[in-house]
């Protein structure tokens, strides 16, 4: 008897539940009759369910929305003679792809399997700007930090630390900054300037391959161009995140 008045209970909590789609995600999702807007988390992507519609842009021009100090830092710097070439060659003689193996050595790749609810996030900042979803990693670093990496086939690198400290929204904005350095061609440029902030030291910067190359890099003045664009780079990022949280 006390069985059935279980099985009566259960089937009357069911009765009072019902489902709410995921705005980012769309997975489908039971919430108690009583759920009101963001008391309750997906469970696929776990950001904070709404009835609230999300808005895609898959036809969306970097030129909507990037900060105009941006794109005056980066004509500038692309006036510079030789530039795309010398950095190309730059990031060809210290080994794109080796950046690619250490990554995958030392940290944690995020798949659908392994950290799902970060590869759920990092497709719906994918989907929302229309950027092909690049690889994401995390790194075990106590530095709250993210950056994205490489050329011919960009990264994205989260530190555990930011991980450990932002919620679930936040986590999601930093995604959506960093696929909107790729969504605005900023990946050449930018890998080229921390590169190069990298090599600073120039005495470090002669036991590395391509020191003939850096060296014309800091004679035609594109390191500190390189620099000076880098920082204006964030505010459209910035945009980028806006667009894909809302």
């Amino acid at each position: 008897m006390p069985k059935k008045k279980d099985e009566e209970s259960g089937s009357a909590e069911v009765a009072k539940s019902h489902f709410v789609r995921c705005r980012y995600c769309g997975q489908k999702n039971s919430v108690k009759a009583d759920y009101q807007n963001g008391s309750a988390n997906c469970g696929r992507c776990k950001l904070p369910l709404s009835n609230e519609p999300h808005k895609k842009f898959a036809d969306l021009g970097k030129h909507e929305y990037v900060h105009p100090l941006d794109s005056r830092a980066l004509a500038a710097l692309k006036a510079i003679p030789g530039i795309d070439s010398a950095l190309k060659k730059l990031l060809e003689v210290t080994g794109e792809s080796a950046i690619r193996v250490l990554f995958l050595a030392s940290s944690v790749k995020v798949t659908p399997k392994q950290c799902p609810d970060l590869h759920a996030k990092l497709q719906i900042a994918c989907t929302t700007l229309g950027v092909d979803m690049p690889d994401m990693f995390i790194q075990q670093n106590p530095l709250v930090n993210a950056f994205t990496g490489g050329v011919e086939r960009p990264v994205i690198v989260l530190h555990s630390a930011l991980l450990e400290r932002l919620s679930e929204e936040e986590t999601l904005a930093v995604i959506a900054h960093e696929v909107g350095h790729i969504h605005a061609e900023h990946v050449l440029y930018l890998t080229a300037a921390r590169l190069m902030e990298a090599l600073a030291n120039a005495s470090a910067a002669k036991l590395i391959p391509g020191s003939e190359i850096i060296k014309f890099i800091l004679a035609a003045g594109i390191n500190s161009a390189l620099l000076a664009w880098a920082r204006r780079a964030e505010l459209s990022c910035d945009r980028a995140a806006l667009l894909v949280v809302q």
